[in-house]
């Protein structure tokens, strides 16, 4: 569970933010706040972060939503009457009612993405102070509700229900990148509770079915379980009477096929049953061959993606997997290995986990020596829960009696507990494996849930897949920041580069039945980028896409793809790197989680500052070859900019330990200098790509523009003053001379209200960054 940040992080109207970390500059984008918008509603909004310095454009999902900069009052004596508000839009949406994204873009790039909701339905939003039933903001249904989470107190809405009808009350906080952990609570008109719901431990927002004893006016309390608040613990609260879809059944759907899925919830078209208090209603789909080329906009959680399951389908805003097996859905009984449910090999299963110790039984058949690979997606579907597999054979006795041998077990992923502080980790409590027949004939599977709690909202639903083996992999792409200020901060953000700069973009993969050499290269790269192609070598899991800026680098916030290719026999197998971002970032992430989810686009962007330093490596237009135990030396080219003066100590990234690169220091004098890498006697033949890198301290002004318009604007004030004494000499009206008298005592106290201002945004501000060379590849041929 992700706990919550500390830290103030708030955007002033003047571009100034206080930081995260002592990292070189880069926007990170908290909140935008309201963050629901009513279709064809022009809403004013600000928004929230670090380092948003002079935004002035927002990137949607949908070009259909649009935003303007405002406009505010500009200073006295200003040539200019009025001047922009930075971070301050007017959002006008056309679009569908759904989940988008925005991202803002300014002086040091675009930020990470944001979700925002689209809605044709009103928006109340609260106002600062509602602390009290009192003071409790005022919502007719059906509507969206949006506020921010009060540290350590509780917020308010009061409604009127004039029957005895059930309503939904629907808590966005997680699933719209919100730093809050919800409590929601309906109160009677005495304050009385008479419904809690929370924030479940996979961070679902809560949802909750009221059904008012009577008629009359009710309350809802909305509070971080954490007691947690502030501008980045917003929320958004959707009070109506359906229609809601709550979940469906079954869980996935084949490929190019038509399924019939029951839902359950409430308003449902043509309800054909009830589930407790729930309406179920059926539904015939088709299936599509190939789902959407973009991850959905999903909630920000680890481990929630079907790695090889291909996409999801949306159906009535419920997720349904894309699978290419046939679903069967569970029948029960088969609480015991007599009553097991046969199924197939390259199949699969949507059951549920009942309370009080459910055990599902499943039976299928294979040859001595066939191999399965046996998947159980329940945690990573957003379920509370953790799972457990076995795979069993009936043996009979000497009695005649039959008794069931458990031959294999699941349950974590094997890495779980090495991978749960990676900066994105995809493993989970979900058992997952593979399983080797020791003979023919029938097999069982027994799952279970050791959580085993009654549950009062949604069943604990799974997907149980049987397949054969195959070579495959998805691939992910995670941007960096450029410090990382020890092994757990968590690094993930937006990908912005600077002219003369190189940032890294690493690529990681899950792999599946293949071991061998991955090619990984990004495409639509705008002009004055360079990335040369990398590899994953065989048996690897990452490597590092090396994005360089040229001096005279110069265009927009561009969306690019990372592609990564395999040869599989006579089959290119290639795939689109999935983007992933941090929207809640952490110094340490064993001690306060941070969270990262999917975005649908990857967007480069160039910052409007120069990097301070960067390296170039000369590298021969062929690979160069190296034989263990042989030394080759690379010259490096350093660049240094800004003043920077600082000695440079680099390493070499990306080669393995057994290397034992030394390091190397170039002096604040020195421009070149060349590097040895000793090729170590076990070197394996092979292609290595590797780049330097060197830990840098540096000192920037954070917020440039605004520093250079205050210098502007003081300069103005001097032309001011100089032109109004020359008007003071010249008048001889004793009543005008008195009033150039005032104005020029006014300009007095603008100039050293300027003068303030100036001192202010010059201070600087110690920051560390990494220079980064390109990467430079070598090809270690035998003796």
């Amino acid at each position: 569970m992700r706990t919550l940040l500390t830290l103030a992080l708030t955007l002033t109207a003047a571009g100034l933010s206080t930081q995260l970390s002592a990292q070189y500059p880069i926007g990170h984008l908290r909140a935008i706040q309201p963050p629901v918008f009513q279709v064809d509603q022009p809403t004013k909004t600000r928004l929230v972060g670090s380092d948003l310095v002079d935004i002035d454009r927002l990137w949607f999902s949908d070009p259909a939503i649009t935003a303007a900069l405002q406009s505010r009052a500009g200073k006295a004596f200003a040539a200019e009457a009025t001047e922009h508000d930075y971070g301050h839009f007017e959002i006008t949406a056309k679009a569908k009612p759904g989940v988008y994204e925005v991202r803002a873009d300014g002086f040091h790039g675009s930020s990470n993405p944001l979700r925002l909701i689209v809605t044709d339905l009103p928006v109340v939003t609260m106002p600062a102070d509602t602390s009290t039933l009192e003071k409790a903001a005022v919502a007719t249904l059906p509507c969206w509700v949006t506020g921010t989470v009060r540290a350590s107190g509780f917020a308010y809405i009061a409604f009127q229900l004039d029957s005895k009808d059930p309503i939904v009350i629907e808590a966005a906080a997680g699933s719209i990148d919100s730093a809050s952990e919800l409590e929601i609570e309906v109160l009677d008109e005495s304050g009385r509770r008479l419904v809690r719901a929370a924030t479940d431990p996979t961070r679902e927002d809560p949802v909750v079915l009221f059904t008012p004893p009577a008629p009359g006016k009710y309350y809802l309390a909305i509070s971080d379980h954490l007691f947690a608040g502030g501008d980045n613990a917003f929320f958004a609260i959707k009070l109506h009477r359906g229609p809601v879809v709550r979940w469906v059944q079954p869980i996935a759907a084949k490929a190019n096929s038509e399924t019939t899925i029951t839902l359950t919830g409430l308003g449902l078209q043509e309800p054909t049953g009830k589930t407790g208090p729930w309406q179920t209603a059926q539904r015939t789909i088709t299936a599509p061959a190939v789902a959407a080329a973009t991850p959905p906009v999903g909630r920000p959680t680890t481990a929630t993606m079907d790695r090889f399951l291909d996409d999801t389908l949306r159906v009535d805003g419920h997720s349904i997997a894309l699978t290419d097996v046939d679903v069967n859905v569970e029948q029960e009984p088969n609480d015991s290995h007599p009553q097991a449910m046969p199924i197939a090999i390259d199949s699969e299963v949507s059951g549920v986990f009942g309370a009080g110790r459910d055990a599902d039984w499943y039976r299928f058949d294979a040859k001595k020596d066939q191999t399965v690979k046996v998947d159980l997606f329940a945690s990573r579907l957003g379920q509370t829960c953790d799972p457990v597999l076995g795979i069993f054979r009936v043996d009979t006795a000497a009695d005649g009696k039959q008794n069931a041998v458990q031959v294999q077990f699941f349950d974590d992923h094997p890495a779980r507990d090495k991978e749960r502080t990676n900066p994105y980790h995809r493993s989970s409590v979900d058992p997952s494996g593979a399983f080797k027949a020791d003979r023919d004939g029938p097999f069982y599977i027994r799952v279970g849930d050791q959580f085993s709690a009654a549950n009062d909202g949604p069943p604990i639903q799974y997907r149980l897949t049987l397949r054969t083996p195959r070579p495959q992999f998805r691939a992910y792409a995670l941007v960096k920041q450029l410090r990382i200020d020890n092994a757990n901060h968590y690094p993930s953000n937006s990908l912005a580069v600077r002219k003369g700069e190189t940032i890294p973009l690493v690529v990681e993969v899950d792999r599946e039945d293949f071991a061998g050499e991955i090619q990984v290269a990004a495409a639509g790269l705008p002009d004055g980028i360079i990335a040369r192609p990398s590899i994953i070598s065989a048996g690897e899991n990452a490597t590092t896409l090396l994005l360089s800026a040229a001096e005279q680098a110069a265009f927009d916030a561009t969306p690019i793809t990372v592609t990564a290719t395999a040869t599989m026999g006579d089959t290119e197998f290639q795939t689109t790197a999935i983007p992933v971002v941090c929207v809640g970032p952490s110094a340490n992430v064993t001690t306060t989680a941070a969270a990262a989810r999917t975005t649908s686009t990857l967007i480069l962007s160039l910052a409007g500052d120069s990097s301070h330093a960067s390296v170039d490596l000369t590298h021969p237009e062929a690979t160069p070859q190296v034989k263990p135990e042989e030394t080759h030396t690379v010259k490096c080219n350093v660049t240094r900019r800004m003043d920077f003066k600082t000695p440079l100590k680099f390493k070499a990234i990306g080669l393995a330990a057994n290397w034992k690169v030394p390091e190397i220091t170039i002096d604040e004098k020195t421009a070149t200098a060349d590097y040895a890498i000793p090729v170590p006697k076990d070197a394996k033949p092979g292609v290595y790509d590797f780049y330097l890198q060197s830990d840098a301290a540096v000192s920037v002004i954070p917020n440039q523009p605004a520093h250079a318009r205050a210098v502007a604007y003081r300069k103005h004030l001097d032309s001011v003053e100089q032109a109004t004494k020359t008007e003071r000499a010249a008048e001889q009206d004793p009543e005008k001379q008195k009033a150039l008298d005032a104005k020029l005592a006014q300009i007095t106290a603008a100039k050293a209200a300027a003068d303030k201002e100036i001192a202010a945004l010059a201070k600087p501000a110690a920051r560390k960054t990494l220079v980064q060379s390109q990467p430079y590849r070598i090809e270690v041929v035998a003796k």
